[in-house]
């Protein structure tokens, strides 16, 4: 039987399988098929949107799609100021430009839940802009006065009833100026934004045309895959290249830094060429570390290492002269992956006038850099085109892909080459959520509330890699986010410090970053903390909490959960915690089938993420969230041996399966004048505490290490 290779695009053509119920489209190469002769001149305009012979509109988005829905977010709000018709609405990647850069960033990246809060305000601006200058040019092809005319649904109509289709007036609009000053719709003048919109990406990915960096496809296209050290920082010693060369397919063998890469006609052939390689490794940063020492060396830095003061107020001494009780607890988070769902990728073609990249990319920016950089050409001969993201929220932002992807091609004469890693590659060279130590003294006075609060946080910093001036005196703001200045509690006399541990190990944002683990130390310890002064924890919280917005998301997901109520045998936990400008409290209830299992039933999560676009996005961010902690929380965990990681693959790093998904139902609150916060991490945050906390009222016993399995319980 010849088995034919054949791509998910080829399969979706040749069955005839179609995505027709969708109206929308998306394409990441697409352009107009023909753009009118009197396209929009005007750089401001011209550099967003353009409008084809069918009255098309199609509008270039600044930021990279990874499933977060920011293609949708992001039309919904510029179509709606512009007036279009949605479903003439086409959505586009944008191309590496100035005019894309993030304002919150100062760069064209995507991260941080930016892309909403970021271009808010610009692509409304935008977007009335066009409206404005479609009505004047509406009313000059009608001889009418633009004060009588209004737009509406991609048309201007004249207050008479007449009315003309925007394509029927683009090439007036094309010749006339932006206007000094635009009016900016009302909420009730909203159509689009606030609403559940369909999707702009899902007809793409039904139907097989979606192009994800690892379907990028070019005439002469050579395919590489690589292998590194084991030990991060380790040299390539030697390897059997000739046996390489011999398997069929096989044209290049390239060392790179750290590591080898085998180029071929196809990925297979590749992988087989680096299997018959037989490389060897020598030396590295992390040779001859195991979980053992690492932890060791984490309690040894936040024993005696240098702490730095991340926020005080009061006098601690003072507080702890009125102290009935206290406590103290010791909470640890290890090294966590980002197991992205596509591999790690990125095609490259470098030549002596340009460099061309196609990849899943967060960070335009920095890889036009790294390419100029490597290849001696200056940034405006590098293209970079972003393709769809298979996940990796944070992996995407770094740069090692792109820099072996320009090297590579370099190497091999020019040649275009798409760089593609293994499953154990990717697994075992991640730039990983950093462990972390926190310890924590509360003292109490006789009404149960806290008169002094001591935390110091210890962890590996991110920002002295990737932005080092932004680490000042030895403090990573990013990693006592959450804890300091920022807590969610009222806390007299609050002494918070940060030690900053070095680590051979590769440490890089994951998603939620510093939140990530510190929302799991603090809503663990006020939960303790409230157990020790004899006071319900949501009760608790209501007390000591300062932060309005997280207040009522908290009294509603308490509500919708019937907090205290609980029918017998299930038991709840509950946690609350604010960031990217978001406020997000879940309950989560759990059952004890059998002695050391835990069945999540049910999560209730409560968002107030400000002014929104699409609720359903929302939803669908904070249940992706929920299951992403929910899979840290149960599993999530990095081992070393002799510097290497362990884990290669999804059979010994897991994932939550179906089976044990539980329901989760998600509330948004209504808070449209309180301005856009973000969506696409602050769902995880408080996840694993909520477990944690629910797993203490069903067993008496306190978490205060993750993940759950080590203290051998199983997820069913």
């Amino acid at each position: 039987m010849k088995i034919e290779n054949i791509s998910r695009r080829d399969f979706f053509r040749k069955t005839g399988v179609t995505a027709g119920v969708f109206a929308l489209a998306f394409s990441v190469n697409s352009t107009p098929k023909r753009v009118l002769a009197g396209q929009f001149e005007n750089d401001f305009i011209a550099t967003w949107l353009q409008i084809d012979e069918d009255g098309l509109v199609h509008l270039l988005i600044p930021a990279s799609e990874m499933g977060q829905g920011s293609l949708t977010s992001l039309a919904q709000i510029l179509a709606d100021e512009m007036e279009a018709d949605y479903e003439r609405i086409r959505a586009l990647t944008a191309p590496k430009g100035n005019a894309y850069k993030n304002p919150l960033f100062g760069m064209q990246a995507t991260g941080g839940s930016t892309s909403v809060r970021a271009w808010w305000t610009p692509l409304r601006e935008i977007g009335a802009n066009v409206r404005a200058m479609m009505i004047e040019a509406g009313a000059q092809k009608m001889a009418v006065r633009p004060t009588d005319c209004r737009a509406y649904n991609h048309r201007v109509i004249h207050s008479s009833g007449e009315s003309v289709d925007y394509a029927d007036i683009v090439s007036i609009a094309a010749g006339l100026s932006v206007p000094e000053k635009v009016t900016l719709k009302e909420r009730h003048e909203h159509r689009y934004i606030g609403k559940a919109m369909p999707r702009v990406d899902l007809p793409a990915k039904v139907d097989g045309s979606a192009q994800f960096g690892i379907d990028v496809d070019l005439p002469e296209l050579l395919v590489a895959t690589v292998m590194t050290s084991p030990a991060f920082g380790g040299e390539l010693e030697s390897m059997k290249q000739a046996a390489a060369m011999q398997i069929r397919g096989v044209k290049h063998v390239v060392e790179i830094p750290n590591g080898v890469a085998v180029v071929a006609t196809g990925y297979w052939q590749a992988q087989k060429g680096l299997k018959a390689l037989n490389a060897q490794f020598k030396g590295g940063a992390s040779r001859g570390m195991d979980d053992r020492k690492i932890e060791a060396a984490l309690r040894e830095d936040a024993e005696n290492g240098k702490a730095v003061p991340a926020h005080v107020s009061g006098d601690l001494a003072a507080g702890r002269q009125k102290s009935v009780k206290s406590l103290e607890m010791e909470y640890h988070v290890p090294y966590l992956a980002h197991a992205t769902m596509e591999p790690m990728n990125a095609t490259a073609w470098v030549t002596e006038d340009f460099v061309k990249i196609w990849a899943p990319t967060q960070a335009q920016t920095p890889s036009v850099m790294i390419a100029s950089g490597i290849s001696g050409l200056p940034p405006e001969k590098v293209e970079i085109n972003t393709t769809f993201l298979g996940t990796g929220l944070g992996r995407r932002f770094e740069g090692d892909f792109i820099q072996q992807a320009v090297l590579i091609s370099m190497k091999i004469g020019g040649k275009p080459v798409k760089v593609v890693w293994s499953r154990e590659e990717d697994m075992q060279h991640d730039f990983y959520r950093p462990q972390a130590l926190s310890r924590f003294r509360v003292d109490l006075d006789q009404s149960g509330m806290p008169v002094a609060w001591e935390n110091r946080i210890t962890s590996p910093s991110i920002f002295s890699r990737v932005f080092p001036g932004m680490v000042k005196g030895g403090l990573d703001r990013a990693a006592v986010e959450g804890a300091a200045k920022d807590a969610d509690y009222d806390l007299p006399n609050q002494h918070t410090e940060y030690v900053l541990h070095e680590s051979p190990i590769p440490v890089g944002f994951w998603r939620a970053v510093g939140h990530s683990f510190n929302a799991f130390f603090m809503e663990s310890a006020i939960d303790e903390v409230a157990h020790l002064a004899g006071i319900d924890p949501f009760d608790y919280r209501l007390k000591v909490m300062k932060t309005a917005r997280l207040r009522k998301a908290l009294e509603m997901a308490a509500e919708k959960a019937n907090w205290g109520s609980a029918p017998a045998g299930i038991f709840q936990g509950i946690a609350a915690h604010t960031s990217f400008g978001s406020y997000v409290a879940q309950v989560v209830e759990v059952s004890l089938p059998e002695e050391n299992q835990i069945k999540v039933e049910r999560v209730v999560c409560v968002a107030d993420c400000g002014t929104y676009v699409n609720p359903q996005i929302i939803q669908m961010q904070m249940e992706g969230g929920i299951l992403f902690g929910l899979t840290a929380a149960a599993f999530g965990d990095i081992n070393f041996e002799d510097g290497a990681v362990l884990q290669g693959n999804f059979d010994s790093y897991r994932m939550v399966k179906q089976k044990e998904v539980p329901k989760v139902e998600v509330y948004v609150m209504d808070n449209y004048d309180a301005g856009a916060g973000g969506v696409g991490e602050p769902g995880v945050p408080p996840i694993a505490p909520a477990l944690a906390n629910a797993l203490f009222a069903a067993t008496g016993k306190r978490i205060r290490s993750l993940p759950l399995s080590k203290h051998g319980f199983e997820l069913v």
